[in-house]
């Protein structure tokens, strides 16, 4: 799976298929997609290429976990979003018509 940012400076290549997917409700998720949900897929780090700038946003969750948005520094679009460093998951953020996915 490949995909990539709104203007196209971040780009991204999954490598294998997703550990998991899902929704999600809670309400960092409804905040970050302006929803009442938000789709996501489950890699291993070292599964997903990256290239291009990416900024972040971290904060706790409501379950108390870090939690860390990653952005394009151009445009904006949410990328994917982690926990810390240590997780070996990552979660990809990009949305495709009617469904979501984190990466």
């Amino acid at each position: 799976m490949k995909g990539g940012c709104l203007c196209g400076a971040v780009r991204y290549e999954a490598k294998t298929r997703p550990i998991y997917s899902g929704f999600c409700h809670c309400r960092d998720c409804q905040r970050a997609t302006g929803t009442g949900h938000c789709c996501y897929m489950i890699f291993s780090r070292g599964d997903v290429d990256f290239s291009g700038d990416l900024r972040a946003y971290s904060k706790f969750a409501e379950n108390g976990n870090i939690t860390i948005r990653h952005f394009c520094a151009t445009c904006g679009s949410q990328i994917f979003g982690s926990g810390p460093p240590e997780d070996d998951r990552l979660d990809d953020l990009r949305r495709h018509a009617g469904r979501h996915l984190t990466v």
